[in-house]
């Protein structure tokens, strides 16, 4: 684990052995999982103090530790669709695969969720774009091993790049696209991005300036809420396309009229604060879904 952080287990030993657990007794994509999943305490090693995580990103609800938390986390990470011990048997023989790409990614979510927890939405924002940045070739990498017909893997990475321009984050976006194809679950899932907690005259702009600077792109798909300065949802496969545009119009503030004018919005926190929560749920969605199609390897 790099030097800021440590990982703590906070259930007991006689509920959480390996490969469940942390550390030697873990496996560092699921510490991933249990880090977005709200079942996981840090110790940040600088002051000493421990730091807990009991909100489940996966379903956007507060997280309750008992003897059963692997079980009901193994159950919602898989869909029911592995037991435990299936579960377990994966997680072992798969623990030394890209093991320093998880780890990286470990230390980034720590980041993030610390940064979010203290109120520090910029800077989660920051580690939050850093994590999709890191993920976007490497996931779509890994989901495609799941092919038993290499061809059709080749077949598959071969779909994500549409033109010799095309950046890391282009990969991310056309593989969300991807996965909401067809019958999926994703195809019709919406992402609720919500103004909760901002001033009405922050909720205003807000509204006005995504909808000018950011929606005004046709391919990203979204809905307002009823009441348009409450929200909006955002379609599962259009997140990708919206986080950048929304990082470049934060950004970027050449003179021209396409960038967010934060003095109307008080700054650049109010908009981070909307963005991270739901990009986190988006992210853990996604992560659940690369670790069923590597589990299939396995198991």
């Amino acid at each position: 684990m790099p030097s800021t952080f440590k990982l703590l287990e906070p259930l007991k030993p006689t509920v959480v052995d390996r490969p469940f657990s942390v550390r030697s007794k873990g496996n560092p994509a699921f510490e991933c999982v249990r880090l977005l999943a709200g079942s996981m305490d840090i110790e940040e090693k600088a002051s000493g103090k421990t730091i807990k995580f009991r909100h489940c990103n996966l379903s956007v609800s507060p997280r309750r530790l008992g003897s059963n938390t692997i079980d009901k986390l193994v159950d919602l990470l898989f869909d029911g669709d592995l037991s435990k011990s299936d579960a377990a048997t994966y997680l072992t023989k798969s623990n030394t695969q890209n093991r320093e790409f998880w780890e990286e990614l470990r230390a980034e979510i720590c980041f993030c969720l610390v940064a979010q927890k203290r109120g520090d939405h910029v800077e989660a924002f920051l580690h939050f774009y850093r994590i999709l940045e890191l993920v976007s070739v490497a996931l779509p990498l890994i989901y495609a091993t799941k092919f038993s017909d290499f061809r059709k893997s080749v077949q598959f990475i071969k779909s994500l790049s549409k033109n010799d321009r095309d950046q890391d984050l282009s990969i991310l976006k056309y593989f969300a696209e991807e996965v909401s194809n067809g019958g999926s679950v994703f195809s019709s899932l919406e992402i609720d991005f919500t103004f909760d907690g901002l001033d009405s005259s922050v909720r205003d702009h807000m509204k006005t300036q995504l909808d000018s600077f950011v929606l005004s792109d046709a391919k990203i798909l979204h809905t307002w809420f009823p009441t348009p300065t409450d929200g909006v949802s955002i379609k599962f496969k259009s997140i990708p396309s919206f986080i950048v545009s929304c990082r470049n119009r934060l950004f970027h503030n050449a003179l021209s009229n396409e960038n967010f004018k934060l003095d109307k919005m008080q700054g650049a926190k109010a908009l981070c604060s909307v963005l991270v929560g739901p990009g986190l749920h988006w992210f853990a969605l996604m992560v659940s879904e690369i670790l069923k199609a590597e589990a299939s390897r396995y198991v």
